[in-house]
Order: C-alpha cells, then structure tokens, then sequence
C-alpha cells in the first residue's frame, strides 16, 4: 500500500479537501496504514453519506454506502502455514496481517481467532465512520453468537436473514435458539431442515415483518404463534383446513399484534370451505363465521418490507367480538388477510 505520509506535508486545509474527495473506499484504506492517518481521516472526514454494515456468520464485514454501489467487504481468517505476505494494517492500534484484491474489493484480515477479528472490525468502523451493522445473514450455527452480541452492543438490527446454503440443511435446535433470541425488525428465512419441522419461540414483540421463503416443515400452528404485525409465508402450500384454524384462531384473539399476512395456498376446497350467499352475507364453513363481500380493490403497503405488498381484488369482511375487521381473501395460490385500519 502506498504511503499516505505525502498528504500531511500539505496545508490542513488542502489534505482535508483530498481527504473528503475520496470515495469511501480509499478514506478506509488511508485509514488503515497508521494510528496516525486513522486519526487524520476520523477528524477530517465530512459525514455526507450514510454507511451502514452488513454481516455474514461471524466472518464477513461488509462496509456499504447508501444510495450507491459501493462496499468494502472484510473477511477474517485464520493464519495457514503457508502465509506469504508479511504486509500489516493498524486495526485499533494493533498490526494486523491482510491481503487485499482490488477487483473482488476484499480485504482479508489474519486473526487468532475469527469471532475476534470480526468484532473488532466492526468497533473499528463504528469508531471511524458512524457506521452500525444493520444487516446480519446467517447460514450457520456461528451467527447466532455474533447476532446476540449485536444486539447487546447496538440494540436494533433491520434484517436478520437465516439461510441455508445449497447444499446444507440447517440443525433445527440452533434455528429455533437463533429465532428465539433475535430482536431484529425483519426475520427471514430460507432455511432447509431436512423435514424435521421446528417451532416459533419469539415474543420479545420487536420482530415487525416475519417472512419464511424455502421449503421446510413449517406449520400453521407456527404461524399463530409468531407474534409480528406482518407475516410473509410461502414455504408450502397450505390447505383450507389450516386457513381455517388460522381465521378462528384470529376471531378468537390469536395474534393479537397482526396487521396483515400473505401465504401461499391450495384454491378453496369445497371439502373445507363453503359459501352459501345469503345477499351480501357468506356462511364459512362448518359452524359459520358471517362475512360480508366487498367488491372494492383494497392495497396493504408493507414499510419494511415494500416488495412485500399486495392487493385485494375485492375480499371478506369479517369482524370479532372486540369491533376490530379484517379483510381476506383466497385465490388459486395465495391466502391474504389484513386488517380494515392497514388497508388503502
């Protein structure tokens, strides 16, 4: 790496300005030579975009710019024996050996340990930069250590993304640890469990948007017990039988923090489901719940997870003992409910 020193021969006022005309990238590798030169850019640089960090396991830091396609991806590893470089950076005052590839925009940092390596990067650019993790990406049991540190160390994350990779099945009892102890805003899952179903352990009440995307053995009896205002499940095709537990389970009071969800389903099966119009009112059911149709395009708009929208083409009013209605629907591959008060 090229020194940097020939910048502090220069008047303040002229490295300052070459400082804050780099992109983010080089301020982070000016940064990293010396103790001195990390003072010199935390002093000097403006704060005129925000930077946020993403993780993967408890390995991978990755430094990205909002609004741009921007990023620095840091990995920790151990030292082989076979080591080439000796080449060093200051990481909070301490040399560490890295290697860097320009084109990947990779830097790879040697550590005794990897979990200390990657917490200590994460100090470095919350020092440096401002910048909190707002994303963690798990595929193995090593992400839940560092999530539960997180969470102590910053207290929100946006997204905590728990993912099997293509050709691994995740254990079922570090999952359910891992969904019971995270805070995150959004949850999502794509995660393989080799058919062994698993349950939803989670009422810390901060989860807002649950989603579960990949095929697992993930039942209706879970989805009534998450307790998160918008649900997204598309795992497996649920049948009317399961649609109804979860509908009287809601007129019952179940869910009681839910605004909206959307999962994919078998069309109305007339072996569960019945309408017999009554004018505008629909017997569901065996026992019947009342509804009422209404024809009129209604849209629920997700904050946190926008592509996670969807619209009714008329649906089913109904509403519990407590005055609250919702509206549902059931088409040829997706169930939909949501409540009056969240619809446009």
């Amino acid at each position: 790496m090229t020194s940097p020193s020939y910048l502090f021969r220069l008047p303040q006022l002229v490295y300052s300005i070459i400082i804050n005309s780099m992109t983010m990238t080089e301020q982070i590798l000016i940064s990293l030579c010396s103790s001195k030169t990390y003072s010199t850019v935390k002093s000097v640089r403006r704060k005129t975009v925000k930077i946020a960090l993403n993780i993967r396991n408890n390995q991978f830091v990755t430094v990205v710019v909002d609004g741009s396609n921007e990023y620095l991806r840091f990995g920790q590893m151990l030292k082989p024996d076979d080591w080439p470089m000796n080449k060093k950076i200051i990481i909070n005052g301490n040399p560490i050996l890295f290697e860097y590839g320009l084109e990947a925009c990779m830097l790879g940092t040697v550590w005794d340990d990897i979990e200390t390596g990657t917490k200590e990067i994460i100090r470095y650019f919350d020092e440096l930069l401002g910048a909190k993790v707002q994303i963690v990406e798990i595929s193995d049991e090593s992400g839940g250590p560092i999530m539960n540190w997180l969470q102590r160390r910053q207290g929100e994350l946006i997204l905590v993304e728990i993912f099997s990779r293509e050709d691994t099945v995740f254990d079922v009892d570090a999952l359910q640890n891992i969904i019971k102890d995270c805070e995150a805003k959004y949850i999502s899952l794509k995660v393989k469990t080799g058919g062994k179903p698993f349950q939803i352990q989670n009422s810390h009440g901060k989860c807002e948007f649950f989603s579960c995307e990949l095929e697992s053995d993930f039942r209706v009896d879970n989805i009534m017990q998450i307790d998160a205002p918008e649900i997204f499940i598309n795992n497996r095709w649920y049948k009317g039988a399961e649609i109804d537990r979860f509908v009287r389970n809601w007129m019952n009071g179940g869910n009681p923090h839910l605004k909206a969800i959307h999962f994919t389903s078998v069309a109305y099966d007339n072996q569960h489901i019945s309408y017999q119009a009554q004018g505008q009112t629909c017997a569901i059911w065996a026992q019947g719940i009342g509804a009422l149709w209404k024809p009129e395009k209604r849209h629920f708009r997700s904050v946190i997870a926008p592509r996670k929208s969807f619209s009714f083409n008329g649906g089913y009013e109904i509403e519990r003992n407590d005055g609250t209605k919702a509206l549902f629907d059931c088409s040829e591959d997706y169930f939909s409910f949501a409540l009056e008060t969240s619809l446009d």
